[in-house]
């Protein structure tokens, strides 16, 4: 066990960093979020020799997963909400109480003078 983290650690840290700074600030096209360059780093530890740091980095894991998931559930729930304001009709009544729906003209445009 070493008392100063070791490059590998210091890397993995600075990505989990990375990855929660980009989530706050809802830059989800930020190549920190990229998989793959965290995998890479993570399996560049050393289980044996970065014991207590892995420890650590556990809690950073989480933290940075927990972002992940709401930032996933904020961006579904986003969609589905424009979904909903999209598909959403605007019902009129006629100055029969008959209920119209869109028109396909585009209707007249009153306007006062």
């Amino acid at each position: 066990m070493t008392a100063r983290p070791d490059g590998a650690v210091q890397a993995v840290r600075a990505l989990f960093a990375a990855q929660r700074a980009a989530l706050r600030a809802g830059q989800f096209s930020d190549p920190a979020l990229v998989s793959e360059r965290v995998m890479a780093a993570i399996s560049a530890l050393d289980p044996v020799r970065d014991r207590a740091a892995l420890a650590a980095l556990k809690d950073e894991a989480r933290h940075t997963a927990n972002l992940l998931r709401a930032a996933r559930d904020g961006v579904a729930r986003a969609r589905g909400e424009m979904r909903s304001a999209q598909s959403t009709v605007l019902t009129t009544y006629d100055a029969y109480g008959q209920r119209k729906g869109p028109s396909a003209g585009g209707g007249r445009t009153l306007a006062r003078g």
